[in-house]
């Protein structure tokens, strides 16, 4: 009987632990939503990742702040902007590093995305079928661009390139027309 009692016990205590372990990584994956901004967020590994956002009234200008509920933003998220209709100018703040696959594909009106200089990624179709899209400045710290990430641009696209950019050799692999800016 004692020996049942031990174990009982060592299982209680060892679950006790764990519990709040399991619950932070729950709380920490739950998509939230910023009320002031609408936003549609996760967190993961201590960053914000945007989901998307919710608005009464269609979209044609879109802020992505650097922070979210005092969590800095650091990806946008697959699909996050996807198929806004409306949507035609986007800046965003210093802070996200990725732009999630499909993060503004089949925005037909988006006209203009001030990109962040701490931009590194820009996933696999991000901008596909934007076609209203005319140039992109590329910040010099992007090094990876996903497949047909300006797939369905218009022909006249030009991306914007740092004079050293690795990215020359993905524009001419994937056929976009591409420009070296001078440096500053």
């Amino acid at each position: 009987m004692k020996l049942h009692l031990k174990r009982f016990l060592c299982l209680a205590l060892i679950a006790s632990l764990l519990l709040p372990a399991a619950a932070g990584a729950e709380a920490e994956g739950e998509r939230l939503k910023d009320e002031e901004t609408g936003f549609l967020y996760t967190v993961s590994e201590g960053a914000a990742v945007l989901l998307g956002i919710e608005s009464d009234a269609p979209v044609r200008i879109l802020a992505v702040p650097d922070t979210i509920g005092g969590i800095p933003v650091r990806r946008i998220g697959n699909d996050a902007f996807r198929g806004m209709a409306d949507l035609f100018y986007v800046n965003i703040s210093e802070g996200p590093r990725v732009f999630g696959d499909g993060a503004f594909a089949d925005c037909p009106m988006l006209s203009v995305v001030h990109m962040p200089e701490t931009l590194e990624e820009i996933g696999a179709e991000t901008f596909k079928n934007c076609v209203s899209l005319i140039s992109l400045t590329i910040p010099e710290k992007t090094e990876t661009v996903g497949e047909d990430a300006f797939a369905g641009c218009i022909p006249t696209f030009t991306l914007n390139l740092k004079e050293d950019s690795p990215l020359g050799e993905y524009a001419l692999r994937s056929g976009v027309a591409f420009t070296y800016l001078p440096p500053c």
